[in-house]
């Protein structure tokens, strides 16, 4: 489950994440500063409650966190 917390200024990060044999790379995203909306995808699906089923099925996959807000 993903609830990031970034300051205002920042643009975003990547990380990668190993489970097991599978890889994760997260990118989370701020476009417009600090928000209260999110969307999560993975592998380019939206995922509901901003939550990501990890699987271990050794492939690697695309995770996309975007915080948007009204204060852009």
């Amino acid at each position: 489950r993903f609830a990031p917390c970034l300051p205002a200024d920042w643009k975003g990060f990547k990380v990668r994440y190993r489970y097991l044999e599978t890889t994760y790379a997260i990118a989370v995203l701020q476009p417009g500063g600090a928000g209260d909306a999110m969307w999560v995808t993975v592998d380019g699906v939206a995922q509901p409650d901003a939550l990501v089923a990890l699987v271990d099925d050794r492939r690697e996959h695309s995770v996309e966190v975007t915080i948007h807000g009204a204060s852009g």
